[in-house]
């Protein structure tokens, strides 16, 4: 009985430790979804406060970060987006039952974050420049299935 136990306790100690050891495809994953959650954040600063410092704000050296324009700082969360979705791998493994939004289930991710440059080129102060938007916007269609009459 306590060998059974002992073994038991021994593979399941092995299991979780393989889990916390990440692969380079799940690194890969866990790092994207991080960028992911952080050009969130920006994009719910900049929706707030507009103008903002973003790019010399964490210069140390600089005491006094110029504030960037808001379509400049759109430019630049649209471009990390771009970067996370590309690191993205539909079959590896992320987080797992620790991420608490998808479980997750990077297809989802994959979505989301297409989903938020959707949201991030929707900003009233950005629909000026439509022109930009339309190619971005009918590769999104495609890949959600949505046909266009």
């Amino acid at each position: 009985m306590l060998c059974t136990r002992t073994c038991w306790g021994s593979a399941w100690i092995e299991e979780t430790l393989s889990e916390m050891r990440p692969g380079p495809r799940r690194k890969q994953n866990q790092l994207a979804l991080i960028e992911i959650m952080e050009v969130l954040t920006f994009m719910k600063l900049v929706n707030t406060i507009r103008e903002r410092a973003h790019f010399q704000a964490l210069d140390f050296e600089n005491v006094y970060p110029v504030y960037d324009d808001a379509n400049a700082i759109y430019q630049d969360l649209i471009k990390r987006l771009d970067a996370a979705l590309a690191s993205l791998t539909a079959g590896a493994a992320s987080f797992g039952q620790s991420d608490l939004i998808y479980g997750g289930d990077v297809v989802k991710w994959i979505k989301f974050s297409s989903t938020l440059k959707l949201k991030i080129r929707d900003d009233p102060g950005r629909r000026a420049n439509q022109a930009q938007a339309k190619p971005w916007l009918s590769r999104l269609l495609t890949m959600f299935g949505v046909q266009r009459g």
